[in-house]
């Protein structure tokens, strides 16, 4: 008698579903190939020609909309949430990079990967909850999918030390292009400070942890920067914002801290405002003019040398 296991791969819902892993889907091709190697007994037995053009598409179209930003009333605030991986939160464009996007699209993808050992039973679970349908594709390292000033303010939690220098300037200077005058960029990060306190000459293992995190196996998920407090302020002001500040946990004047401020520990809190609309004309006019142009136009010196 079959195993549970041999009669979902053979069954044709799945053929289709781990076939389009890996050739709709770049991002899902390490998931296939490790299927393959793990189960290639059992795959090699699932044959092309049976492959649905009807269902490819549909695949396609899944993932597509993954990648859009879903239209929305003009009279419901544009709230950015960055790197929220399994956060989201309601009332906020939930974003990230993470393969869990697109599997969430494939029907079946997340109980085929769960059954090769691929993804956890807490992940699966969460696929079943429709955890990762509320996110979208957002690479910060690109330029954003909005048009500038659309959006009201913007979030993003233990992600900017994850990126190289010249690329948390890039991310910064796209929310600074997207956000509304007046709006409130809020920037959490690990606490190089806080880092430094369990420097030890004798043992400095738990030092180098706290800054590298050499310990994930996937490179995108290790530090490559770290931040004081003042060195995150000066680089959100280098950015074009305003009124830089430090915060403390769930403290600022950010809206729906209550709920998207998840990090207490060990922790800085930057929080910075985009010049509003009438200091920007008061600024323009003593120099001489009163034309606003925006920041598409006339870009920043650092949105000219990262675009």
């Amino acid at each position: 008698m079959d195993t549970p296991t041999e009669r979902l791969v053979r069954s044709r819902q799945c053929d289709r579903t781990i076939y389009h892993m890996g050739t709709a889907i770049p991002e899902c091709q390490s998931f296939r190939r490790k299927a393959v190697l793990d189960k290639g007994r059992c795959l090699n037995e699932i044959g092309v020609s049976r492959r649905s053009s009807s269902s490819r598409l549909q695949v396609c179209s899944n993932v597509l909309k993954s990648r859009q930003v879903p239209k929305r009333s003009p009279s419901v605030p544009v709230r950015l949430h960055l790197g929220c991986f399994d956060q989201p939160i309601d009332g906020w464009h939930n974003t990230d990079i993470t393969p869990h996007i697109f599997v969430a699209r494939i029907p079946l993808a997340a109980r085929v990967l769960s059954t090769f050992g691929m993804v956890s039973a807490h992940r699966a679970e969460q696929h079943r909850q429709g955890l990762f349908r509320r996110v979208y594709y957002l690479n910060v390292r690109r330029r954003f999918p909005f048009r500038d000033n659309t959006v009201d303010c913007a979030f993003s939690s233990h992600l900017i030390e994850h990126l190289r220098p010249d690329e948390a300037c890039h991310m910064l200077c796209e929310i600074h292009r997207v956000i509304r005058p007046g709006g409130i960029c809020r920037i959490v990060a690990p606490s190089l400070e806080w880092a430094m306190s369990l420097y030890s000459e004798a043992s400095p293992e738990a030092f180098l942890h706290g800054v590298f995190q050499e310990d994930e196996d996937n490179v995108k998920n290790r530090h490559q920067w770290m931040y004081t407090e003042s060195s995150l302020c000066r680089l959100m002001s280098q950015s074009g914002f305003v009124n830089v500040n430090e915060c403390t946990f769930r403290s600022g004047r950010l809206p729906d801290l209550e709920r998207i401020d998840n990090r207490p520990d060990n922790s800085i809190y930057i929080e910075g405002e985009k010049l509003p609309l009438e200091s920007s004309h008061r600024s323009r006019d003593g120099q001489g003019g009163s034309d606003i142009h925006d920041s598409e136009s006339t870009p920043s010196p650092s949105a000219t040398r990262l675009m």
